[in-house]
């Protein structure tokens, strides 16, 4: 049996952020009162984009998020027979 008081978000994910995205998480944290800690607002931010309305718009959805950037394709190795 546990010991303690219940954990409020005992599912953990690990997740890899560019610096375009951290500044923009930052930037939108500052706009809040008080300045929630980078989690709290990580969670909030989704909650936000989930809650949203999906918009039917073409253009919308070939629209690069912010906070991604274009890559190359990846090589792939070809074997030779």
């Amino acid at each position: 049996m546990p010991r303690g008081r219940p954990e409020l978000y005992p599912v953990k994910k690990l997740i890899r952020f560019d610096q375009e995205m951290l500044d923009a998480i930052d930037d939108w944290r500052r706009q809040e009162t008080p300045i929630p800690p980078v989690t709290d607002a990580i969670r909030r931010l989704i909650e936000l984009g989930l809650a949203a309305k999906p918009v039917g718009d073409a253009a919308h959805a070939t629209k690069r998020p912010i906070g991604t950037k274009t890559t190359p394709p990846k090589k792939t190795h070809q074997r030779r027979s």
